[in-house]
This record gives C-alpha cells, structure tokens and sequence, in this order.
C-alpha cells in the first residue's frame, strides 16, 4: 500500500461488505481505516469520490502532514477567516471571527493548536 495515499477495499464485518479507506497517517506513521457505506448502498463511483476528498484533506490540511509543526491558534485562525472571506461571507461574520480570535489568542495565548 503507497504511504503517502488514501486506498478504497472492502473489508466484511457481520456478514456484509463495506467501502473501506486506508492510508497512513503522516504524523505518527500509523495504518488507520474508515468505512464509508456498504458496497450494495453506495456505489464504487461514490466511494471513490470519498476517497478523492479524503486524500486532498490529507494534502491540504497542515497539521496532518509530516514534517510540519502543529500551527498556532493565530495561525489556524487566520487560515479559517482567509477562507471565509473568499466564501464572500459577509463582513460583520468576519469581524466576529476576528473578534473570536482575538479572545481565543487572548485566553490560552499563541500555541500550537
């Protein structure tokens, strides 16, 4: 199995056969699993579309990738407003995120989240 992808199979349990996703995870090397329906309910083209999804979330998300330290709540603050504003989200919601940010940096301080 390549380790740095997400692999769709089929595992069985009580008798009947499910999607299964398996990677590795790059923060601590395990082999880890999730099902994601039965094989007679979701459909090999929707399985591999989950599959898809959850190898990008792999690729994108920064404190899931190996080698990268953990970011910082200001960090991973900004990150998420970022992406709210390219959602066009209105600019009342993001001065409240930037508003909740400043409280949580506030609170527990810039650490790694």
């Amino acid at each position: 199995m390549a380790r740095n992808g997400v692999t769709l199979g089929t595992s069985k349990a009580k008798g009947k056969r499910y999607w299964q996703l398996r990677w590795f995870d790059p923060t601590t090397g395990k082999r880890r699993s999730e099902n994601i329906g039965r094989v007679g309910k979701v459909s090999k083209r929707a399985a591999e579309t989950l599959r898809s999804r959850k190898q990008v979330d792999l690729e994108n998300k920064p404190g899931l990738r190996a080698g990268n330290a953990t970011p910082t709540i200001e960090q991973w603050c900004d990150t998420l407003i970022a992406e709210k504003e390219s959602e066009a989200k209105s600019p009342a919601t993001i001065k409240l995120y930037k508003l909740v940010k400043r409280l949580l940096v506030g609170y527990f301080g810039n650490r790694g989240c």
